[in-house]
Order: structure tokens, then sequence, then C-alpha cells
């Protein structure tokens, strides 16, 4: 309610452009506004009084409805004025206001007459930083020590698959089993000794079809769908046989045991030190999944000393800190042996000074409040519009592995992240600064970047129960196979916030409230001309639709859309012409879209885009209808990664000159890839004039005919990544040495390249002259962080020319080089000393039978002689 009210406040102080707004009415709407914000506070840390949560969810519904309704005239282009006879969005404003002030006249129904702990003195902000220490093992070592030696006790087991070993964790909410749990299934050797492992969240009736789906999709990574069940058994065993398996059921709450026997004979075909390990609050689930007593762990409540270091730590108390006997009672009687207890107190007290505690803690029934209610004071010390982020991640599935881009663009096509009038690039930095403070605060967690270099995370297990339960059905998410008509609605509340995944039978849906609508992968044709229906929607994902051809027209009717994926849609032949309606696009995703050869003119005009991952050079389309190269002079808000197809043609140069690349500043990675076909080919020229802003980490070169590189390479100094691949009339390399912070280096299927010696170093000479070996030594380092180097498919290269013979010259030259791999240099004859003198490189040399290389050489050089061949020793 709070943050609902911030954003309406906001969105009328948006909507005063012009004379003829009705400025009455946007007063009035604003007084109310800051009548309810004054109550707002108080009534949402009350999650327990439904009455209270009847009222909350009335005034939101209020707020939404004025929103939308401000959205609508901005589509329909019209203004809120007394000019002109009554006009229907006015009366409904009217009518609007007159519920708003209703509401506001009773206030006091907000109040519930009870000061909540959750108010008493300043919470955290933004920058404070809020990094607790671990504590989930506090007081644990015999538990740890019991599960070790029943992971890996021998005895016991026998070959009858019923009496594979069932290993429990018993204990109430919030007493740890999932952090012990957790401890032992990360435990390096418990990775070493177990070859395939799975965790998996059981929280609901996991029956054998749910089981084996999770399974298979976490080994696969391939989302299964209806699916036979002797298939699914199928690829199971192919997965796990004779193999040993730790496979964890975490919260489990299946009491059946025919389910567990079920269960259990899938394992026969593993390895028979295998092992099944649950945690579960119910002792009697624990005996029908065939625990023995003796492999029962049944945890306790922590002692005070664990519970008060705990306290400590999440308090950020120094560990040597003195507390008051009296205080001391106090904390621990409310702990009552919870972990979770002393991590929620902790974190209420967070840097309070140590006067204030008995003022905060007195009169309280604060051990209800911690129990009942896991992660609510957490949830109540973030601000209201964090704590409107975290509400939506009800969306995800508990363990979830939630993509950061992804969270962020639903975030602002919902509005919880809006921009400012003074800055309207503020929107990413403000959702990266709440996803930073929800990862130090242990709200999100398990972070990591994936092999596609998406950075993820999960949402906390307790937090992710309490948003659930609080946040009844305003938020949802639902995925649907088969047409509907009907907006999803939980417990009869009204769904505002809706994300929808839809199918491939079903049809789109009629809600006008729609912000986010996913139809990725849903081997759609067509798009419905109805599309225009949905007024609200702000992020459309169409990717990997490999059938989509066009785009309807009625598309370019969404003015508020700002997110379009079009990504993997390889049939797409061309983009609607009028799409520079959408001046509310920014992101706009077109890779490998092959079947897409030019972008409309229109693109030029939506100068707010933030991504354009895909842009064209020289264009078989007529110029009148295509984007060309210049058009991206005003797209300077632009950042990210962008790949440029279709250069080289005269065109270009003064459209790659006018296009200002320099100017980009947010630009991280760029492409060029030179394919014109044509006698007036201006391969140099282009890429002269395409120079790259200086904040560029990763370039890559393709098809590149021009005989030499431009100097502005060698002065992006932030540059990490670099790749030229096919520039087949280059015959000497740049001298990328002097790049200072370069990472990786690719350069590939150059086939005038016959040497490579001291200038692609980039450094000077003391006392050597280039293309000879000598026992100088050069006077800076070159490559100073390159960490990999490739070499593959230099057809005629012979020569790799150092510039010394003692051990200097390694120091100095790739001191960080801990991969190299050369493949297919088929004229290769000589390695220069500064790479023979590394030790221990990761990768090989791979079909270069010229190279004379000994065998000690190989094996100093490289982990190994394994990954070498085809060279010839001496």
């Amino acid at each position: 309610m709070h943050s609902t009210l911030i954003r309406l406040k906001s969105e009328l102080s948006k909507s005063t452009h012009g004379k003829k707004v009705d400025e009455g009415m946007k007063e009035r709407l604003l007084t109310v506004c800051n009548i309810l914000l004054g109550v707002a506070e108080d009534a949402e840390v009350k999650p327990e009084n439904e009455g209270l949560r009847s009222r909350i969810e009335e005034v939101k519904e209020k707020c939404y409805d004025v929103m939308d309704l401000l959205e609508e005239v901005k589509v329909a282009r019209v203004e809120l004025c007394f000019c002109n006879p009554v006009p229907p969005s006015r009366r409904r404003l009217k009518r609007m206001v007159e519920e708003f002030e209703g509401l506001s006249r009773h206030r006091d129904l907000f109040r519930s007459g009870v000061v909540d702990f959750f108010k008493l003195g300043p919470v955290a902000d933004m920058e404070t930083g809020f990094q607790p220490r671990s504590h989930a093992l506090y007081g644990r070592d015999y538990e740890t020590e019991f599960l070790w030696i029943k992971l890996f006790d021998p005895f016991g087991n026998n070959n009858s698959f019923e009496d594979i070993r069932v290993i429990s964790v018993v204990g109430a909410p919030g007493i740890g089993k999932t952090a012990v749990a957790k401890y032992a299934f990360q435990f390096p050797i418990v990775r070493y000794h177990f070859e395939i492992r799975a965790w998996i969240s059981a929280s609901e009736d996991l029956d054998l079809i749910k089981f084996l789906k999770v399974f298979i999709e976490i080994f696969t990574n391939d989302v299964v769908y209806n699916v036979e069940t002797e298939v699914l058994q199928l690829r199971f065993r192919q997965i796990v046989e004779k193999k040993r398996c730790l496979v964890v059921l975490d919260d489990v709450s299946q009491e059946n045991p025919q389910h567990w026997l079920h269960l259990k004979k899938l394992f026969k075909f593993c390895d028979p030190r295998s092992r099944i390990l649950i945690t579960t609050r119910n002792q009697e689930v624990a005996h029908n999944a065939g625990s023995l007593s003796t492999d029962i762990l049944e945890l306790r409540g922590l002692s005070e000393e664990a519970c008060l270091s705990i306290f400590k730590d999440c308090a950020l108390v120094a560990p040597e800190a003195k507390i008051p006997n009296e205080l001391r009672s106090n904390i621990t009687n409310i702990c009552n042996g919870s972990p979770l207890n002393a991590e929620s107190l902790g974190r209420f007290i967070y840097r309070r000074p140590v006067e204030e505690w008995p003022e905060a803690l007195k009169g309280i029934d604060i051990i209800h409040k911690l129990s009942y209610y896991p992660g609510q004071s957490t949830f109540f010390s973030v601000s209201p519009i964090l704590r409107q982020c975290l509400l939506y991640c009800c969306i995800f599935p508990k363990n979830y592995s939630i993509d950061a881009d992804t969270l962020i663009k639903l975030w602002m096509a919902q509005g919880f992240i809006s921009s400012s009038d003074q800055d309207e690039e503020d929107m990413e930095k403000q959702a990266w600064r709440c996803i930073k403070e929800l990862l130090d605060r242990y709200i999100f967690e398990e972070s990591k970047i994936d092999d596609n270099g998406n950075f993820k995370f999960r949402l906390e297990g307790r937090m992710g129960d309490f948003v659930k339960f609080y946040v009844g059905g305003e938020y949802q998410s639902r995925f649907l196979d088969y047409y509907y008509d009907k907006e999803p609605t939980q417990k009869g509340l009204i769904t505002r916030h809706y994300t929808l995944n839809v199918g491939v039978q079903a049809s789109l849906p009629e809600s006008k409230r729609l912000r986010a609508l996913h139809l990725s992968s849903c081997s759609i044709k067509e798009l419905p001309q109805n599309i225009a229906h949905l007024l609200h929607l702000r992020y459309l994902d169409l990717s990997f639709n490999h059938d989509l051809k066009k785009l309807p027209k009625a598309i370019c009717s969404l003015l508020h859309l700002q997110t379009l994926n079009l990504n993997g849609c390889d049939s797409l032949q061309k983009l609607p012409k009028d799409i520079g309606k959408l001046v509310n696009l920014l992101y706009l995703e077109i890779l490998w879209t092959t079947s897409l050869s030019y972008l409309p003119k229109g693109i030029a005009t939506l100068t707010m885009l933030r991504r354009l991952n895909r842009f064209f050079g020289n264009s078989s389309a007529n110029n009148s209808k295509a984007c060309n190269l210049g058009d991206l002079e005003n797209l300077n808000k632009i950042r990210g990664h962008i790949t440029i197809d279709g250069l080289g043609a005269e065109a270009d140069v003064s459209g790659a000159k006018k296009a200002s690349l320099k100017n980009k500043k947010d630009l991280l990675g760029l492409e060029l890839w030179f394919s014109f076909v044509g006698s007036q080919r201006k391969d140099e020229a282009v890429l002269e004039a395409l120079e790259a802003p200086p904040g560029l980490q990763g370039l890559g070169i393709f098809y590149y005919q021009g005989e030499s590189f431009p100097n502005w390479m060698t002065a992006l100094q932030n540059l990490t990544h670099v790749m030229l691949a096919d520039c087949s009339n280059c015959s000497d390399l740049p001298p990328l040495g002097k790049l200072l912070a370069l990472q990786s280096l690719t350069i590939k299927n150059m086939s005038k390249v016959n040497m490579v010696g001291s200038g692609f170093l980039g450094i000077q000479l003391n006392n050597a002259a280039a293309g000879a070996e000598s026992s100088g030594s050069s006077s800076s380092q070159a490559f100073p962080k390159l960490q990999e180097l490739c070499f593959e498919k230099l057809n005629n290269w012979e020569n790799w020319i150092g510039i010394g013979d003692d051990g200097d010259c390694a120091k100095v030259i790739m001191p960080s080089l801990s991969s190299l791999s050369i493949i297919n240099c088929s004229k290769l004859r000589t390695i220069p000393n500064y790479i023979k003198l590394k030790t221990n490189l990761s990768g090989g040399i791979k079909r270069c039978p010229s190279l004379d290389l000994s065998q000690h050489q190989l094996s100093s050089i490289f982990q190994g002689t394994t990954t070498t061949d085809k060279v010839r020793s001496s």
C-alpha cells in the first residue's frame, strides 16, 4: 500500500503537462495520498489482521484504477480538461476521487492501536551495505558430523533396492534443517564422492512424475512436458546407472509409504552407496520414507551462547561485546533456541545503540511475530519500494534461478522502477541498487554468472515463504496451455501485477491489465491483431518462435511497450515500418534473426533505446525504408553489446562517421561483420570511421578485407576480450600487447600472416631489433593481464619470433598467461622463448606438424602432453 501510494503520487506529478489539466482533481488526489501515507506503514506490518488486509487491498485497487486511467488517457492522447464536454475519462476520474476521499475519511481504521516493534527506530537504507556473516551452522558440530558419518558409512547397505539408505533431518520450522543439509550437500569431499548430486525442493506433494521431471531437467537442461512415465524412468536410469547418487529432498511433507516405495525403486540401478537425504517437520514422514531410527537426526534448539553469537553477527555487534544480564535473558527467551529467531532479532536490532534495546523490546509480543512469520522482520526493514520489488518475486517457483536482467525488465514493466523527469536513464541503476541491497541482506542468495554470462540468484527460502503468504493474489504468473477467458484470482483478490506465460495451443487473453507477456518458444506463426487490446503491456517476449515471419502492424499501438524480445526468431523477415511509434521502447532484442536483412527507418527515432543488440550496415533494401549506419547517430543511450552486420560498402564510410560510436559511452561489446560483396568495397575506411568508445570491453572483427587495423584499437585500455577472424588480407597483427586490460585474445583464419614478431607485443626493445631474438629485455610489460591466447588456422604462419633468450622476457611478456592454444597452423616452425619458458599452461598445440618441439619442452609448457598432437619432436 505504501509503495503503491508513492507510485500514484509520482504518476500524478508526471500528468501535469499542458494548461488544461484538471488541477483541482489532481490536488484532491494528492491530498488523499498524503493522508493515507500517514497510516500506511503502520497498517502493512500486521498481515495477520484480515480486516486491515482487506482495507489495504481496497486502497491499492483505487490507486491502480487511477494509474490505469492515466495511462489510457496517454494512449488516447486525451487531456483531462474542462474546456470540452465532460469526457468519459473525466467522469471516471471524478468517481475515483470521491471513492478515494471516502477511504481517507476512515483512515483510523488502518490503525490497530498497538505499537509495532518494526517501527521503533531507524532502518537501514540502500547505502548501508548490510552484510552479516554466515551463521547457519553455529552450534551444529554434532549434527554436521552425524550427517558426515551417515553419508559415507559403508555399512547398512545391501543389494536390495528397497533398502537404499534414507537419512532424515527432522525439526521445527526455522530450526536449521535446510542449512545443515545444504552444508553436507555442498562440502567438497561430498561433491567428489557422489557422481550425481541433486537438490529438490519438495515443500508441496512431490509425486513420482514430478520428481522424475525435476530430476531430468536438472541434469539435461531440457524442459520436460507431457512424456510417458516409462520414458521418464528410462531417461532417469540413463543418468544414474551405476553411479553414486546423492538426492536431497528439502522440506518434505509426503507421508504415503507407497509413494516412498515407488520412489526408492528408481534407485535400484544406482551404486549401492547412493543416499537419499530428506528434511522434514514430521517424524512420521521420516519413518514412512524408510529411515532407520539410527538414521534420523532430530534437530533441537540451539544453546543460549549459539543464539547470542548469531544475534551479534546479524546486529553487527562485536563478538566480545558485553550484553547486560537483563537484556541477555530477554534476548535468549525471544530466540528460544531458534537460529531463525536469533537472525530476525539481530536484523531488527541492526546497528542500534545498546541503550535503545530495552525500549525496542519492551512490552512487545516479538516471540510470536518472529516465529509465526519467518522473514517478516527483514522484509519490513527495507524501503517500501524495495518491498514491492521483493513481493513481485513470488511469481517464481521456490528455488527458481532468477535472471537479473529479466527481473529488472519485469520490475520496470510493472512500474515498480520508474524514471524521474530529471534522469530518464535512472531506471536500470535503481534496479541494480535494489538487487545489490537484496544480495547484501541475504534475501537473494547463491548468486552466480552462468555459462552465457547471465547473472542469476535465488530468493532465500524463508523470505519466499513469507512473501507468498503476504502478497495474496496481487501478483501472479500463469502458464496457459489452452484458451482461457478469465483473469486468475486468488482468495477473491484482483490480480493487478500479472505476468503470463502462454503455451503452444493458447490464445491471447483480453486482459487490459496485463503488463508482461511471455510467448517464447510457442511455435506461433502469427501474432493476432488483438495484441493491440493489451493497452498496458510493457514486456513482450517472442523469442525463439522459429516460424514467426512477421509482426502485425497492431504491435505498434502498444505505446507503453518497453521490452520487445525477438531473439532466435530466425524466420522473421522484417519489422513493422511504424515501429518508430513505440516511443517508450527501451530494449529491442534481435540476435539470431538470420532472415532479417534490414531495420526500418523508424528505429532512428527511438532515442530512448537502451539495448539494440543488432544493426545493419549496407542493405539491399530501398534506402527510403531501411536504416543505415548514420541512423545510429542519435541512439547514444544504447548499452551492452551490439553486432553490426553487412559492413564494407562505400556508402558505409560517411554513415560510419555519422554513427559516432565513440559517443556511445555505455557500449561494452562490439562485433563488426564485413560481408558486403562488390567492387566498391571500403573496409579500411569504414573500420577507421567506426571508432569505438573508450569504455569498450569486448571487440570482435570478422571478414575484414583491409590490409591493416586502425590505431584506435590499441587506445581502448578497457578491452578485456578481442577476437580477429577471417581477416584474410592482413599480413601483420596489430600491437595488441599495448592493451593493458586484455585477458582473452583469439586470432583465427588469417591466411596472409607469415610472421608474428615484436610488433605484436607493442613494446620497445632495448637491445634487439624487431625480427631477431637477443638477450635484451623489454622496457615495459606486454599483455600484462592476458590469460587466454588462441591461434587457429593460420595456414601460412611460419615464425613466431620473440625478443630474448633469458628468463626475464617471460616475466615481462604475458606474465599472467594460463591457457595457450595453437591449432591447425601447419607451417609454424618456431615459438619464442617467452612461451617456451612458461609452465603448466592449459590448452595445447594441435595439428602443427612443422613445429619443432621436444617431448620434454611440451611437458614443461603444458600440463602433461595429452593435449598436444602431431607436433614434430626432435
